[in-house]
């Protein structure tokens, strides 16, 4: 078995896919994410090869070969040649490491929270009507960018959890997040009608009492859906509007709901 260096151009890393004839399923959403990872100049070599076998086939690595050719842009990466085939046994059947890993190991406090938080509100600053491929390199980015923001966040998330069940704690905390940066002072009032501090509204009243009647064992609504649930209220709650129910009718084309 030989590892080296390699300059992979778009057109060495087609020449190998020739002989790709043995692999797991291609996953196009994997090879949209690295390639947008390379077009922007945020791959980072991690010293993990890209595996050809004995054989000439591929072992490992065709995401990324796919990822080469598709943004047109050669990386440097290790190559290891003449892999025994049976290796295929190995490749990839460990746990792959997440963003709250990474944050983790960094030191981050409640880093699963805050991953969480960080995720939803890049997808939310990206456009609600997009699925966003997040890297670990642009999610760290977007953290460091926004630490006090998501930190403030993730705890004005779990403070409304005993009040508003039906929503996730992440969901909580991008909405605070989003209204706080509009007007933090009623963000405030809101916040402490749902913690039960204070007579809550009837916006307030329908979100903590949204889902009630829901099935434990249906489990909580989508992200997307959830947040504009909150968004709907908070609104209700600005116009000082009487409400009974929340609904977003997102099967009935309803836009989606922007935070006023």
């Amino acid at each position: 078995m030989k590892i080296e260096e390699t300059q992979m151009t778009p057109a060495l890393a087609a020449k190998l896919l020739e002989q790709n004839t043995v692999n797991r399923l291609l996953s196009p959403a994997r090879v949209n994410a690295l390639a947008d990872a390379i077009d922007r100049d945020g791959w980072l070599a991690d010293a993990n090869p890209i595996k050809i076998g004995e054989d000439g086939t591929i072992i490992d690595g065709q995401h990324r070969l796919y990822a080469i050719v598709k943004a047109g842009k050669a990386i440097t990466c290790l190559l290891a040649s003449d892999v025994p085939i049976i290796a295929r046994m190995s490749v990839d059947t460990g746990r792959p490491r997440s963003f709250a890993d990474y944050l983790r190991m960094n030191g981050i406090v409640s880093a699963t929270d805050v991953a969480a938080v960080a995720r939803f509100l890049h997808w939310y600053r990206h456009g609600t009507n997009k699925v966003m491929h997040m890297d670990t390199v642009q999610l760290w980015e977007f953290y460091q960018a926004n630490t006090d923001l998501i930190t403030d966040s993730v705890g004005r998330g779990k403070s409304t959890y005993r009040h508003v069940r039906s929503i996730q704690r992440s969901v909580m905390a991008v909405a605070w997040a989003i209204f706080s940066e509009i007007d933090r002072d009623e963000a405030e009032i809101f916040w402490s009608q749902l913690r039960g501090e204070a007579t809550p509204s009837s916006a307030a009243n329908a979100l903590c009492t949204f889902g009630t009647f829901r099935q434990l064992s249906a489990g909580h609504y989508e992200q997307r859906y959830s947040l504009a649930i909150v968004i709907k209220a908070w609104n209700a709650f600005r116009r000082g509007a009487e409400v009974k129910n929340l609904v977003w009718k997102a099967g009935a084309n309803e836009k989606y709901p922007e935070p006023k």
